[in-house]
Protein backbone atom coordinates (compact mmCIF):
# COMPACT_ATOMS: atom_id res chain seq x y z
CA UNK A 1 0.00 0.00 0.00
CA UNK A 2 2.84 2.40 0.88
CA UNK A 3 4.43 1.57 -2.47
CA UNK A 4 1.19 2.44 -4.30
CA UNK A 5 0.83 5.73 -2.44
CA UNK A 6 4.46 6.69 -3.07
CA UNK A 7 4.28 5.85 -6.76
CA UNK A 8 0.88 7.52 -6.96
CA UNK A 9 2.34 10.84 -5.75
CA UNK A 10 5.19 10.56 -8.25
CA UNK A 11 2.68 9.68 -10.96
CA UNK A 12 0.55 12.75 -10.19
CA UNK A 13 3.61 15.01 -10.28
CA UNK A 14 4.76 13.91 -13.74
CA UNK A 15 4.04 16.05 -16.81
CA UNK A 16 1.19 14.65 -18.88
CA UNK A 17 3.36 14.46 -21.95
CA UNK A 18 5.46 11.79 -20.24
CA UNK A 19 2.51 9.48 -19.51
CA UNK A 20 0.62 7.89 -22.37
CA UNK A 21 -2.27 6.89 -20.13
CA UNK A 22 -2.85 10.30 -18.49
CA UNK A 23 -5.82 11.05 -20.74
CA UNK A 24 -7.60 8.00 -19.40
CA UNK A 25 -6.85 9.05 -15.80
CA UNK A 26 -8.28 12.52 -16.40
CA UNK A 27 -11.48 10.99 -17.80
CA UNK A 28 -11.66 8.55 -14.90
CA UNK A 29 -11.22 11.34 -12.33
CA UNK A 30 -13.90 13.43 -14.04
CA UNK A 31 -16.26 10.45 -13.95
CA UNK A 32 -15.44 9.77 -10.29
CA UNK A 33 -16.04 13.42 -9.39
CA UNK A 34 -19.36 13.32 -11.23
CA UNK A 35 -20.41 10.20 -9.32
CA UNK A 36 -19.56 11.89 -6.02
CA UNK A 37 -21.55 14.91 -7.17
CA UNK A 38 -24.59 12.70 -7.67
CA UNK A 39 -24.01 11.12 -4.23
CA UNK A 40 -23.95 14.65 -2.82
CA UNK A 41 -27.29 15.40 -4.48
CA UNK A 42 -28.75 12.13 -3.20
CA UNK A 43 -27.79 13.07 0.37
CA UNK A 44 -29.33 16.51 -0.08
CA UNK A 45 -32.58 14.94 -1.29
CA UNK A 46 -32.53 12.49 1.64
CA UNK A 47 -31.96 15.11 4.34
CA UNK A 48 -33.84 18.21 3.17
CA UNK A 49 -37.15 19.03 1.52
CA UNK A 50 -37.11 20.13 -2.14
CA UNK A 51 -37.91 23.70 -1.01
CA UNK A 52 -34.81 23.84 1.19
CA UNK A 53 -32.64 22.25 -1.49
CA UNK A 54 -33.97 24.87 -3.92
CA UNK A 55 -32.79 27.61 -1.55
CA UNK A 56 -29.42 25.86 -1.34
CA UNK A 57 -29.02 25.89 -5.14
CA UNK A 58 -30.24 29.50 -5.36
CA UNK A 59 -27.61 30.59 -2.84
CA UNK A 60 -24.89 29.57 -5.31
CA UNK A 61 -26.07 31.88 -8.09
CA UNK A 62 -24.38 35.11 -6.98
CA UNK A 63 -21.05 33.61 -5.78
CA UNK A 64 -20.76 31.34 -8.83
CA UNK A 65 -21.52 34.15 -11.27
CA UNK A 66 -18.83 36.39 -9.78
CA UNK A 67 -16.23 33.65 -9.62
CA UNK A 68 -16.78 32.22 -13.09
CA UNK A 69 -16.95 35.58 -14.85
CA UNK A 70 -13.90 37.15 -13.20
CA UNK A 71 -11.64 34.28 -12.11
CA UNK A 72 -12.39 31.13 -14.11
CA UNK A 73 -12.29 33.05 -17.39
CA UNK A 74 -8.82 34.39 -16.54
CA UNK A 75 -7.37 30.95 -15.79
CA UNK A 76 -8.98 29.16 -18.71
CA UNK A 77 -8.03 31.65 -21.41
CA UNK A 78 -5.52 34.23 -20.24
CA UNK A 79 -3.33 33.14 -17.33
CA UNK A 80 -1.84 29.96 -18.81
CA UNK A 81 -0.54 31.43 -22.12
CA UNK A 82 0.85 34.56 -20.41
CA UNK A 83 2.43 32.54 -17.59
CA UNK A 84 3.98 30.21 -20.19
CA UNK A 85 5.46 33.20 -22.01
CA UNK A 86 7.04 34.52 -18.80
CA UNK A 87 8.47 31.07 -18.09
CA UNK A 88 10.83 31.57 -21.01
CA UNK A 89 11.99 34.84 -19.40
CA UNK A 90 12.35 33.19 -15.97
CA UNK A 91 9.93 35.77 -14.56
CA UNK A 92 6.94 33.46 -14.11
CA UNK A 93 6.87 33.45 -10.30
CA UNK A 94 6.97 37.23 -10.03
CA UNK A 95 4.03 37.38 -12.45
CA UNK A 96 2.25 34.61 -10.52
CA UNK A 97 2.54 36.47 -7.22
CA UNK A 98 1.26 39.69 -8.78
CA UNK A 99 -1.71 37.90 -10.36
CA UNK A 100 -2.54 36.06 -7.15
CA UNK A 101 -2.40 39.15 -4.95
CA UNK A 102 -4.35 41.29 -7.41
CA UNK A 103 -7.03 38.56 -7.73
CA UNK A 104 -7.39 38.18 -3.96
CA UNK A 105 -7.66 41.94 -3.44
CA UNK A 106 -10.22 42.29 -6.24
CA UNK A 107 -12.27 39.40 -4.93
CA UNK A 108 -12.11 40.74 -1.37
CA UNK A 109 -13.55 44.08 -2.51
CA UNK A 110 -16.28 42.39 -4.55
CA UNK A 111 -17.12 40.05 -1.65
CA UNK A 112 -17.56 42.92 0.81
CA UNK A 113 -19.86 44.74 -1.63
CA UNK A 114 -21.94 41.63 -2.30
CA UNK A 115 -22.25 40.78 1.40
CA UNK A 116 -23.73 44.25 1.98
CA UNK A 117 -26.10 43.92 -1.00
CA UNK A 118 -26.98 40.23 -0.60
CA UNK A 119 -30.57 40.76 0.52
CA UNK A 120 -31.74 43.02 -2.35
CA UNK A 121 -29.82 40.88 -4.86
CA UNK A 122 -31.46 37.73 -3.48
CA UNK A 123 -34.85 39.31 -4.09
CA UNK A 124 -33.93 39.60 -7.77
CA UNK A 125 -32.55 36.06 -8.01
CA UNK A 126 -35.39 34.25 -6.18
CA UNK A 127 -38.53 36.39 -6.44
CA UNK A 128 -40.71 33.34 -5.77
CA UNK A 129 -39.30 33.01 -2.26
CA UNK A 130 -40.93 36.22 -1.12
CA UNK A 131 -44.40 35.15 -2.13
CA UNK A 132 -44.13 31.44 -1.28
CA UNK A 133 -42.00 31.04 1.85
CA UNK A 134 -40.88 34.38 3.23
CA UNK A 135 -39.54 32.90 6.49
CA UNK A 136 -36.66 31.40 4.52
CA UNK A 137 -35.39 34.77 3.28
CA UNK A 138 -32.77 34.97 6.02
CA UNK A 139 -31.66 31.43 5.23
CA UNK A 140 -31.04 32.30 1.58
CA UNK A 141 -29.17 35.49 2.49
CA UNK A 142 -27.00 33.78 5.10
CA UNK A 143 -26.21 30.79 2.88
CA UNK A 144 -25.14 33.13 0.09
CA UNK A 145 -22.82 34.99 2.44
CA UNK A 146 -21.28 31.79 3.79
CA UNK A 147 -20.69 30.46 0.27
CA UNK A 148 -19.04 33.78 -0.61
CA UNK A 149 -16.52 33.06 2.16
CA UNK A 150 -15.51 29.88 0.31
CA UNK A 151 -14.64 31.74 -2.89
CA UNK A 152 -11.15 32.97 -1.81
CA UNK A 153 -10.12 29.31 -1.55
CA UNK A 154 -11.28 28.87 -5.13
CA UNK A 155 -9.27 31.91 -6.21
CA UNK A 156 -6.19 30.29 -4.66
CA UNK A 157 -7.11 26.90 -6.06
CA UNK A 158 -7.63 27.97 -9.66
CA UNK A 159 -4.41 29.96 -9.48
CA UNK A 160 -2.76 26.64 -8.59
CA UNK A 161 -4.64 24.97 -11.46
CA UNK A 162 -3.25 27.51 -13.93
CA UNK A 163 0.31 27.02 -12.69
CA UNK A 164 0.08 23.21 -12.73
CA UNK A 165 -1.44 23.08 -16.21
CA UNK A 166 1.25 25.46 -17.47
CA UNK A 167 3.75 22.81 -16.37
CA UNK A 168 1.66 20.07 -18.05
CA UNK A 169 0.46 18.69 -14.70
CA UNK A 170 -3.20 17.92 -15.43
CA UNK A 171 -3.94 15.04 -13.09
CA UNK A 172 -3.93 16.89 -9.76
CA UNK A 173 -6.26 19.69 -11.01
CA UNK A 174 -8.54 16.98 -12.45
CA UNK A 175 -8.85 15.42 -8.98
CA UNK A 176 -9.58 18.71 -7.16
CA UNK A 177 -13.33 18.75 -7.85
CA UNK A 178 -13.54 15.24 -6.37
CA UNK A 179 -12.23 16.58 -3.05
CA UNK A 180 -14.65 19.51 -3.26
CA UNK A 181 -17.59 17.13 -3.46
CA UNK A 182 -16.14 15.07 -0.62
CA UNK A 183 -16.07 18.20 1.57
CA UNK A 184 -19.75 18.88 0.90
CA UNK A 185 -20.65 15.25 1.54
CA UNK A 186 -18.84 15.41 4.91
CA UNK A 187 -20.79 18.59 5.70
CA UNK A 188 -24.10 16.86 4.96
CA UNK A 189 -23.24 13.75 6.96
CA UNK A 190 -21.63 15.27 10.05
CA UNK A 191 -22.48 18.99 10.23
CA UNK A 192 -26.02 19.13 8.83
CA UNK A 193 -27.49 17.02 11.67
CA UNK A 194 -26.31 19.74 14.09
CA UNK A 195 -26.51 22.95 12.05
CA UNK A 196 -29.08 22.07 9.39
CA UNK A 197 -28.51 23.64 5.99
CA UNK A 198 -25.81 25.83 7.51
CA UNK A 199 -23.82 22.63 8.07
CA UNK A 200 -23.95 21.99 4.32
CA UNK A 201 -22.66 25.52 3.71
CA UNK A 202 -19.77 24.85 6.11
CA UNK A 203 -19.09 21.69 4.10
CA UNK A 204 -18.81 23.89 1.00
CA UNK A 205 -16.05 25.89 2.72
CA UNK A 206 -14.33 22.62 3.68
CA UNK A 207 -14.64 21.36 0.10
CA UNK A 208 -13.21 24.61 -1.29
CA UNK A 209 -10.27 24.32 1.11
CA UNK A 210 -9.63 20.71 0.03
CA UNK A 211 -9.89 21.82 -3.63
CA UNK A 212 -7.01 24.21 -2.89
CA UNK A 213 -4.98 22.05 -0.51
CA UNK A 214 -4.65 19.09 -2.89
CA UNK A 215 -3.03 21.39 -5.48
CA UNK A 216 -0.91 23.82 -3.48
CA UNK A 217 1.55 21.12 -2.39
CA UNK A 218 2.46 20.39 -5.99
CA UNK A 219 2.73 24.10 -6.85
CA UNK A 220 5.22 24.52 -4.02
CA UNK A 221 7.20 21.57 -5.39
CA UNK A 222 7.53 23.44 -8.70
CA UNK A 223 9.32 26.31 -6.97
CA UNK A 224 6.61 28.82 -6.05
CA UNK A 225 7.10 30.89 -2.90
CA UNK A 226 4.68 33.50 -1.67
CA UNK A 227 5.30 37.13 -0.75
CA UNK A 228 3.28 40.30 -1.05
CA UNK A 229 4.55 41.16 -4.51
CA UNK A 230 1.71 43.42 -5.55
CA UNK A 231 2.01 44.96 -9.01
CA UNK A 232 -1.40 45.67 -10.46
CA UNK A 233 0.15 47.35 -13.50
CA UNK A 234 2.62 44.56 -14.18
CA UNK A 235 2.63 44.11 -18.00
CA UNK A 236 1.71 40.45 -17.60
CA UNK A 237 -1.25 41.29 -15.34
CA UNK A 238 -2.52 43.86 -17.85
CA UNK A 239 -2.15 41.35 -20.68
CA UNK A 240 -4.16 38.77 -18.74
CA UNK A 241 -6.92 41.32 -18.13
CA UNK A 242 -6.99 42.19 -21.83
CA UNK A 243 -7.17 38.56 -22.91
CA UNK A 244 -9.83 37.54 -20.40
CA UNK A 245 -12.38 40.23 -21.34
CA UNK A 246 -13.92 38.39 -24.36
CA UNK A 247 -14.13 35.12 -22.45
CA UNK A 248 -15.62 36.91 -19.43
CA UNK A 249 -18.33 38.34 -21.66
CA UNK A 250 -19.08 34.89 -23.09
CA UNK A 251 -19.28 33.31 -19.61
CA UNK A 252 -21.45 36.20 -18.36
CA UNK A 253 -23.90 35.51 -21.20
CA UNK A 254 -23.95 31.79 -20.40
CA UNK A 255 -24.44 32.50 -16.69
CA UNK A 256 -27.29 34.88 -17.54
CA UNK A 257 -29.22 31.95 -18.93
CA UNK A 258 -28.71 29.89 -15.75
CA UNK A 259 -29.66 32.87 -13.62
CA UNK A 260 -32.87 33.45 -15.56
CA UNK A 261 -33.69 29.75 -15.21
CA UNK A 262 -33.35 30.07 -11.43
CA UNK A 263 -35.51 33.19 -11.38
CA UNK A 264 -38.26 31.58 -13.48
CA UNK A 265 -38.07 28.29 -11.60
CA UNK A 266 -38.61 30.21 -8.34
CA UNK A 267 -41.66 31.87 -9.90
CA UNK A 268 -43.07 28.38 -10.58
CA UNK A 269 -42.14 27.09 -7.10
CA UNK A 270 -39.07 26.85 -4.88
CA UNK A 271 -39.06 23.09 -5.43
CA UNK A 272 -38.75 23.67 -9.18
CA UNK A 273 -35.24 25.04 -8.63
CA UNK A 274 -34.36 21.66 -7.13
CA UNK A 275 -36.01 19.65 -9.90
CA UNK A 276 -34.22 21.63 -12.60
CA UNK A 277 -30.79 21.46 -10.96
CA UNK A 278 -31.05 17.75 -10.19
CA UNK A 279 -32.05 17.02 -13.80
CA UNK A 280 -29.24 19.22 -15.14
CA UNK A 281 -26.64 17.47 -12.96
CA UNK A 282 -27.57 14.08 -14.40
CA UNK A 283 -27.90 15.30 -18.01
CA UNK A 284 -24.63 17.24 -17.95
CA UNK A 285 -22.67 14.27 -16.60
CA UNK A 286 -22.17 12.40 -19.93
CA UNK A 287 -21.65 15.66 -21.84
CA UNK A 288 -18.97 16.85 -19.43
CA UNK A 289 -17.26 13.50 -19.46
CA UNK A 290 -17.37 12.77 -23.19
CA UNK A 291 -17.32 16.21 -24.83
CA UNK A 292 -14.65 17.65 -22.54
CA UNK A 293 -12.39 14.64 -23.04
CA UNK A 294 -12.76 14.56 -26.83
CA UNK A 295 -12.39 18.36 -27.08
CA UNK A 296 -9.26 18.35 -24.93
CA UNK A 297 -7.70 15.68 -27.14
CA UNK A 298 -8.84 17.19 -30.45
CA UNK A 299 -8.02 20.88 -30.03
CA UNK A 300 -4.21 20.55 -30.31
CA UNK A 301 -4.64 18.58 -33.55
CA UNK A 302 -6.93 21.31 -34.92
CA UNK A 303 -4.39 23.99 -34.02
CA UNK A 304 -1.41 22.08 -35.44
CA UNK A 305 -3.18 21.37 -38.74
CA UNK A 306 -4.17 25.03 -39.01
CA UNK A 307 -0.61 26.16 -38.24
CA UNK A 308 0.70 23.96 -41.09
CA UNK A 309 -2.01 25.26 -43.41
CA UNK A 310 -3.20 21.70 -44.00
CA UNK A 311 -6.97 22.15 -44.14
CA UNK A 312 -7.57 18.59 -45.30
CA UNK A 313 -5.91 17.33 -42.13
CA UNK A 314 -7.98 19.86 -40.16
CA UNK A 315 -11.18 18.51 -41.69
CA UNK A 316 -10.11 14.94 -41.02
CA UNK A 317 -9.61 15.59 -37.30
CA UNK A 318 -12.88 17.53 -37.18
CA UNK A 319 -14.83 14.64 -38.72
CA UNK A 320 -13.27 12.14 -36.33
CA UNK A 321 -14.06 14.30 -33.32
CA UNK A 322 -17.65 14.86 -34.37
CA UNK A 323 -18.31 11.17 -35.02
CA UNK A 324 -16.72 10.20 -31.69
CA UNK A 325 -19.02 12.63 -29.89
CA UNK A 326 -22.09 11.25 -31.67
CA UNK A 327 -21.00 7.63 -31.15
CA UNK A 328 -20.64 8.10 -27.38
CA UNK A 329 -23.51 10.49 -26.65
CA UNK A 330 -26.19 8.89 -28.83
CA UNK A 331 -26.61 5.80 -26.58
CA UNK A 332 -26.34 7.98 -23.46
CA UNK A 333 -29.17 10.15 -24.77
CA UNK A 334 -31.33 7.12 -25.63
CA UNK A 335 -30.83 5.44 -22.26
CA UNK A 336 -31.48 8.61 -20.25
CA UNK A 337 -34.71 9.23 -22.17
CA UNK A 338 -35.98 5.66 -21.72
CA UNK A 339 -34.80 5.06 -18.16
CA UNK A 340 -35.31 8.61 -16.85
CA UNK A 341 -37.63 7.57 -14.02
CA UNK A 342 -35.55 4.64 -12.64
CA UNK A 343 -32.41 6.80 -12.81
CA UNK A 344 -34.01 9.68 -10.91
CA UNK A 345 -35.44 7.27 -8.35
CA UNK A 346 -32.05 5.66 -7.88
CA UNK A 347 -30.08 8.91 -7.60
CA UNK A 348 -32.54 11.08 -5.70
CA UNK A 349 -35.11 8.68 -4.27
CA UNK A 350 -35.70 9.44 -0.59
CA UNK A 351 -38.70 9.81 1.72
CA UNK A 352 -38.47 13.63 1.54
CA UNK A 353 -38.38 13.49 -2.28
CA UNK A 354 -41.99 12.79 -3.19
CA UNK A 355 -43.37 10.92 -6.19
CA UNK A 356 -44.46 14.24 -7.73
CA UNK A 357 -40.91 15.52 -7.33
CA UNK A 358 -39.57 12.32 -8.92
CA UNK A 359 -41.90 12.57 -11.92
CA UNK A 360 -41.16 16.24 -12.61
CA UNK A 361 -37.40 15.75 -12.23
CA UNK A 362 -37.44 12.63 -14.42
CA UNK A 363 -39.46 14.24 -17.19
CA UNK A 364 -37.24 17.33 -17.08
CA UNK A 365 -34.22 15.02 -17.39
CA UNK A 366 -35.76 13.21 -20.38
CA UNK A 367 -36.29 16.50 -22.24
CA UNK A 368 -32.77 17.74 -21.45
CA UNK A 369 -31.34 14.40 -22.61
CA UNK A 370 -32.68 15.00 -26.12
CA UNK A 371 -30.13 17.80 -26.48
CA UNK A 372 -27.01 15.92 -25.34
CA UNK A 373 -25.59 15.39 -28.83
CA UNK A 374 -26.19 19.03 -29.77
CA UNK A 375 -24.34 20.22 -26.67
CA UNK A 376 -21.43 17.90 -27.36
CA UNK A 377 -21.18 18.94 -31.01
CA UNK A 378 -21.23 22.63 -30.07
CA UNK A 379 -18.22 22.01 -27.86
CA UNK A 380 -16.18 20.59 -30.75
CA UNK A 381 -17.42 23.03 -33.40
CA UNK A 382 -16.56 26.04 -31.23
CA UNK A 383 -13.00 24.72 -30.86
CA UNK A 384 -12.83 24.42 -34.61
CA UNK A 385 -13.44 28.16 -34.83
CA UNK A 386 -10.93 28.85 -32.05
CA UNK A 387 -8.24 26.93 -33.94
CA UNK A 388 -8.95 29.20 -36.92
CA UNK A 389 -8.41 32.24 -34.65
CA UNK A 390 -12.11 33.08 -34.87
CA UNK A 391 -13.50 33.71 -31.37
CA UNK A 392 -16.17 36.10 -32.58
CA UNK A 393 -18.45 33.59 -34.34
CA UNK A 394 -18.88 31.24 -31.32
CA UNK A 395 -19.52 34.29 -29.11
CA UNK A 396 -22.18 35.63 -31.47
CA UNK A 397 -23.82 32.21 -31.64
CA UNK A 398 -23.77 31.95 -27.85
CA UNK A 399 -25.59 35.27 -27.66
CA UNK A 400 -28.17 34.19 -30.26
CA UNK A 401 -28.87 30.74 -28.80
CA UNK A 402 -29.05 31.93 -25.20
CA UNK A 403 -31.23 34.92 -26.15
CA UNK A 404 -33.58 32.48 -27.90
CA UNK A 405 -33.55 30.18 -24.89
CA UNK A 406 -34.32 33.00 -22.45
CA UNK A 407 -37.11 34.35 -24.68
CA UNK A 408 -38.72 30.91 -24.90
CA UNK A 409 -38.40 30.39 -21.14
CA UNK A 410 -40.03 33.74 -20.41
CA UNK A 411 -42.86 32.95 -22.84
CA UNK A 412 -43.45 29.46 -21.45
CA UNK A 413 -43.42 30.41 -17.77
CA UNK A 414 -44.77 33.96 -17.62
CA UNK A 415 -47.29 33.81 -20.46
CA UNK A 416 -48.31 30.14 -20.82
CA UNK A 417 -47.83 29.43 -17.06
CA UNK A 418 -46.09 26.10 -17.75
CA UNK A 419 -44.07 24.17 -15.16
CA UNK A 420 -40.34 23.42 -14.87
CA UNK A 421 -40.36 21.04 -17.84
CA UNK A 422 -40.79 24.07 -20.10
CA UNK A 423 -37.37 25.35 -19.03
CA UNK A 424 -35.87 22.06 -20.22
CA UNK A 425 -37.64 22.46 -23.58
CA UNK A 426 -36.17 25.93 -24.11
CA UNK A 427 -32.68 24.70 -23.13
CA UNK A 428 -32.86 21.82 -25.60
CA UNK A 429 -34.12 24.06 -28.42
CA UNK A 430 -31.30 26.53 -27.75
CA UNK A 431 -28.73 23.71 -27.87
CA UNK A 432 -29.97 22.54 -31.27
CA UNK A 433 -29.96 26.06 -32.69
CA UNK A 434 -26.40 26.65 -31.51
CA UNK A 435 -25.08 23.35 -32.89
CA UNK A 436 -26.84 23.61 -36.26
CA UNK A 437 -25.78 27.18 -36.99
CA UNK A 438 -22.17 26.56 -35.84
CA UNK A 439 -22.10 23.52 -38.12
CA UNK A 440 -23.40 25.48 -41.11
CA UNK A 441 -21.03 28.42 -40.56
CA UNK A 442 -17.94 26.26 -40.07
CA UNK A 443 -18.84 24.18 -43.12
CA UNK A 444 -19.08 27.41 -45.09
CA UNK A 445 -15.84 28.79 -43.65
CA UNK A 446 -13.56 25.84 -44.45
CA UNK A 447 -15.51 24.17 -47.22
CA UNK A 448 -17.51 20.98 -46.90
CA UNK A 449 -15.86 18.67 -44.38
CA UNK A 450 -18.37 15.82 -44.71
CA UNK A 451 -17.38 12.76 -46.71
CA UNK A 452 -19.04 9.45 -47.59
CA UNK A 453 -17.39 7.62 -44.69
CA UNK A 454 -18.62 10.20 -42.17
CA UNK A 455 -22.17 10.07 -43.52
CA UNK A 456 -22.09 6.28 -43.52
CA UNK A 457 -20.95 6.18 -39.89
CA UNK A 458 -23.60 8.75 -38.97
CA UNK A 459 -26.40 6.69 -40.53
CA UNK A 460 -25.14 3.55 -38.80
CA UNK A 461 -25.00 5.24 -35.39
CA UNK A 462 -28.52 6.61 -35.64
CA UNK A 463 -29.85 3.26 -36.84
CA UNK A 464 -28.03 1.52 -33.97
CA UNK A 465 -29.48 4.08 -31.53
CA UNK A 466 -32.98 3.37 -32.83
CA UNK A 467 -32.45 -0.37 -32.31
CA UNK A 468 -31.04 0.35 -28.85
CA UNK A 469 -34.13 2.37 -27.99
CA UNK A 470 -36.49 -0.44 -29.03
CA UNK A 471 -34.52 -3.17 -27.25
CA UNK A 472 -33.99 -1.08 -24.10
CA UNK A 473 -37.65 -0.17 -23.82
CA UNK A 474 -38.67 -3.81 -24.29
CA UNK A 475 -36.09 -4.85 -21.70
CA UNK A 476 -37.44 -2.24 -19.27
CA UNK A 477 -40.96 -3.62 -19.53
CA UNK A 478 -39.77 -7.22 -19.33
CA UNK A 479 -37.46 -6.86 -16.32
CA UNK A 480 -39.89 -4.70 -14.36
CA UNK A 481 -41.98 -7.83 -13.86
CA UNK A 482 -39.13 -9.61 -12.06
CA UNK A 483 -37.69 -6.79 -9.92
CA UNK A 484 -39.45 -5.17 -6.97
CA UNK A 485 -37.99 -1.70 -7.52
CA UNK A 486 -39.62 -0.25 -4.42
CA UNK A 487 -36.37 -1.19 -2.62
CA UNK A 488 -33.20 0.80 -3.31
CA UNK A 489 -30.93 -2.24 -3.56
CA UNK A 490 -33.26 -3.98 -6.02
CA UNK A 491 -33.56 -0.77 -8.03
CA UNK A 492 -29.76 -0.48 -8.10
CA UNK A 493 -29.39 -4.06 -9.35
CA UNK A 494 -32.10 -3.45 -11.94
CA UNK A 495 -30.42 -0.26 -13.20
CA UNK A 496 -26.91 -1.78 -13.31
CA UNK A 497 -28.18 -4.86 -15.14
CA UNK A 498 -30.02 -2.73 -17.70
CA UNK A 499 -26.97 -0.51 -18.20
CA UNK A 500 -24.66 -3.49 -18.72
CA UNK A 501 -26.99 -5.27 -21.16
CA UNK A 502 -27.65 -2.05 -23.10
CA UNK A 503 -23.94 -1.21 -23.31
CA UNK A 504 -23.09 -4.73 -24.46
CA UNK A 505 -25.85 -4.59 -27.08
CA UNK A 506 -24.60 -1.24 -28.42
CA UNK A 507 -21.02 -2.52 -28.62
CA UNK A 508 -22.22 -5.67 -30.37
CA UNK A 509 -24.05 -3.53 -32.92
CA UNK A 510 -20.88 -1.45 -33.37
CA UNK A 511 -18.96 -4.63 -34.11
CA UNK A 512 -21.61 -5.95 -36.49
CA UNK A 513 -21.79 -2.63 -38.34
CA UNK A 514 -17.98 -2.47 -38.47
CA UNK A 515 -17.65 0.87 -36.69
CA UNK A 516 -14.02 1.50 -35.77
CA UNK A 517 -14.93 3.70 -32.79
CA UNK A 518 -15.76 0.74 -30.57
CA UNK A 519 -12.11 -0.41 -30.71
CA UNK A 520 -11.00 2.77 -28.96
CA UNK A 521 -13.08 1.87 -25.92
CA UNK A 522 -11.05 -1.30 -25.45
CA UNK A 523 -7.83 0.71 -25.62
CA UNK A 524 -8.93 2.49 -22.43
CA UNK A 525 -8.72 -0.80 -20.54
CA UNK A 526 -5.18 -1.30 -21.83
CA UNK A 527 -4.29 2.15 -20.54
CA UNK A 528 -5.83 1.32 -17.19
CA UNK A 529 -3.59 -1.75 -17.00
CA UNK A 530 -0.53 0.35 -17.81
CA UNK A 531 -1.39 2.76 -14.97
CA UNK A 532 -1.84 -0.13 -12.52
CA UNK A 533 1.63 -1.43 -13.40
CA UNK A 534 3.06 2.04 -12.97
CA UNK A 535 1.59 2.41 -9.50
CA UNK A 536 2.60 -1.00 -8.20
CA UNK A 537 6.11 -1.37 -9.59
CA UNK A 538 9.24 -0.97 -7.48
CA UNK A 539 11.38 2.13 -8.07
Amino acid sequence: MKKVLRNGLLFLDLPQGDILSAGFVIMFLAMLSGVFGLIRDRLLAANFTPDLVGIYFASFVIPDNIFQVFILSAVGVAFIPVFSKYQKQHEEWRLARSVLNASLLFFLIITVIIIVLTKPLSFLIVPGLYKENAQHIDLLVNLTRIILLAQPFFVLSYFCTGVLQSYQRFLVPASASLFYNIGIILGILFLAPVFGMYGVALGIILGAFLHFAIQVVFVWRLGFSYNFDFRVFHPGVLEIVRLMIPRSISIAIERAKLTVDTILASVISLSSITYLNFALHVAVFPVSLVAASVAQAAFPFFAQARARGDMEEFKKHLRLSLIHIIFLLAPASVLLVIFHTPIVRLVFGAPLFSWTATVLTAQTLAILSLGLIAQGLSNILARGFYALFDTKTPLIMTVISITTTIALSLFFVLYLKLDVRALAVSTTVGSFINAMVLFILLNRKIGSFLDARFMGSLIKIFFMSALLAVVSYAMLKLLEQYFNTSFTLTLLLFTVLVALISSAFYLLLSFLFNLSEYKELFLLFQKAGAIHKRLTREN
